[in-house]
């Protein structure tokens, strides 16, 4: 394994651990863990027994023998992974996360939006239409777009026709010929494309 899967295994520990609610010192030492490995020149070998920790060492010999880590293992049971992807929309953060976990049973992007929608999110504390709006809106932001369609959390939601992508990013359909990056996007949310001349409103002499 390279420092860099090592550091994204110490990484969802720590994202997975804050979502908990674990000790934030806890939650700190891994994520420092996987800084260092991310970062780190040399083998992560060198690491052991220089001060990184008994704890962590072990667990890096663990992933090292075995390419796995039971912790993180008994870890996605205890906390849904499915939480890392709320986890990077801006503005929730992981007590916001944890909140919508335990009252709500939230778990997934579809289901946060759906509650986002009805004023389900009413119902919790610290849940203002600013934290709404901000979750409504890192949602669109997070949906992924390539070649095959626009999906999100891997399922396909678009991507049949060029209308149903623009329809699943919710931008109005714009001509190929407007499509230059100049700001188009957001003349078409706005209702501002210029009218193409067609072939009917050419007239001769």
């Amino acid at each position: 394994m390279e420092n860099i899967d090592y550091a994204h295994i110490f990484a969802e520990i720590a994202d997975l651990l804050e979502i908990q609610g674990a000790n934030p010192f806890r939650v700190r030492a891994y994520r420092n863990a996987a800084r260092t490995l991310e970062t780190l020149p040399q083998s992560v070998n060198s690491l052991l027994g220089e001060g990184i920790g008994k704890d962590l060492a072990r667990k890096i010999v663990e992933i090292e023998r075995t390419g796995e880590l039971e912790f993180l293992s008994n870890l996605r049971q205890e906390v849904p992974p499915s939480l890392l992807e709320i986890l990077r929309i801006p503005g929730l953060g992981a007590k916001r996360i944890n909140q919508m976990w335990k009252s709500l049973g939230i778990i997934s992007i579809d289901q946060l939006e759906e509650a986002a929608q009805s004023g389900k999110l009413d119902e919790l504390r610290g849940f203002g239409e600013t934290i709404k709006a901000s979750g409504l809106k890192g949602i669109k932001e997070i949906l992924k777009i390539n070649e095959y369609g626009v999906f999100k959390e891997d399922r396909l939601v678009g991507g049949e026709t060029e209308a149903e992508v623009f329809s699943a990013v919710e931008v109005p359909w714009i001509p190929p010929q407007l499509r230059e990056n100049r700001g188009e996007i957001e003349a078409a949310c706005q209702g501002r494309l210029p009218q193409l001349v067609q072939l009917k409103d050419i007239r001769g002499d």
